[in-house]
């Protein structure tokens, strides 16, 4: 049990981290979302070299990050009033799992596959999706403050 009390630790360690040097970082990242999915790639390199066995706490971890990326997905098409919104964060929920589940059982191929698929899917979504703004669009005034809120989400 004492690799569940790390996880969390490195989570905490890597927030606060994270949360001291954003003024040196050169792209606005979610402390978050950047303390987990770092997480869980130490986790994994860790897995595979033998220095744990706990899959399921990277797993958790994992799940947690293509969630919080159909969060954000979600937002991006909210903000810019794009329709189907539904439709892509179903798919990256689809192709995230699949992919976290393809990594965890070391099937590369299927891996591969699924990473393949959810390119094209992703392109033929947004090419689709680009031109299909709402009727009613958002003005820059709202724009901007929901902008504003999104950058400051996990301050």
């Amino acid at each position: 049990m004492p690799i569940v009390f790390l996880t969390f630790a490195g989570i905490i360690a890597i927030y606060l981290i994270l949360l001291k040097t954003k003024k040196y970082l050169p792209i606005q990242v979610c402390h978050i979302c950047a303390s987990v999915s770092i997480t869980w790639a130490w986790l994994l390199v860790a897995y595979w070299l033998g220095w744990h066995n706990n899959i399921l706490i990277i797993g958790i971890l994992m799940g947690g990050s293509v969630a919080g990326l159909m969060y954000k997905i979600g937002n991006y098409f909210y903000i810019n009033k794009l329709n189907n919104f539904w439709l892509a964060r179903l798919l990256v929920i689809v192709f995230g799992f699949l992919g976290v589940y393809y990594v965890l059982t070391n099937q590369w191929g299927a891996f591969s596959t699924v990473a393949i698929a959810a390119i094209i899917a992703g392109f033929v979504f947004l090419f689709f999706v680009k031109n299909k703004k709402s009727a009613e669009p958002i003005s820059e005034e709202s724009k901007k403050s929901l902008e504003k809120n999104m950058e400051h989400c996990c301050d």
